[in-house]
């Protein structure tokens, strides 16, 4: 289920969405076209922020995509990680399951910090088939990765 919730955030031009994925909840915000074709970008922030920081990119890209900038589990309203799912690979998979819940496949995956490896995670374990991968400033050693994601 799909709502929007009204919170502290609200005074923002991308109000916070929640969705449902079995038992967890991901808050995210979206922005451009949610027709079929329209290609998928999905932004990961770092962590010392939420979706709110990429406001700015939002804006940017909705006119030609579909951009979602997603609150990694334990950020905003987002549930947390269960601590048997630790690290980088834990939160991909995460990541798949927002996406899922979402009926996406993202063209492109921007990350920033721990969002950047994030989405390192995701395209070497997850989506072996994402097109273009954008890392930014990535986070280095969080939890256990697997050998393809070092």
């Amino acid at each position: 289920m799909k709502q929007k919730f009204d919170s502290y955030w609200a005074d923002q031009l991308y109000p916070i969405n929640i969705i449902e994925a079995g038992d967890r909840k991901f808050s995210y915000r979206e922005a451009g076209s949610q027709d079929q074709g329209t290609p998928v970008v999905a932004v990961l922030h770092g962590i010392g922020s939420g979706s709110g920081s990429w406001v700015h990119t939002l804006s940017h890209f909705k006119d030609s995509y579909r951009v979602l900038a997603w609150d990694a589990p334990g950020y905003n309203f987002s549930s947390f990680l269960p601590e048997d799912n630790p690290g980088a690979l834990g939160y991909a998979r995460a990541l798949n399951e927002f996406l899922s819940a979402l009926d996406v496949d993202p063209k492109v995956v921007i990350g920033h910090s721990l969002g950047a490896m994030i989405a390192g995670a995701y395209a070497a374990e997850v989506n072996l088939n994402l097109p273009v991968l954008i890392l930014a400033d990535p986070a280095n050693g969080y939890g256990h990765e697997t050998p393809k994601v070092r």
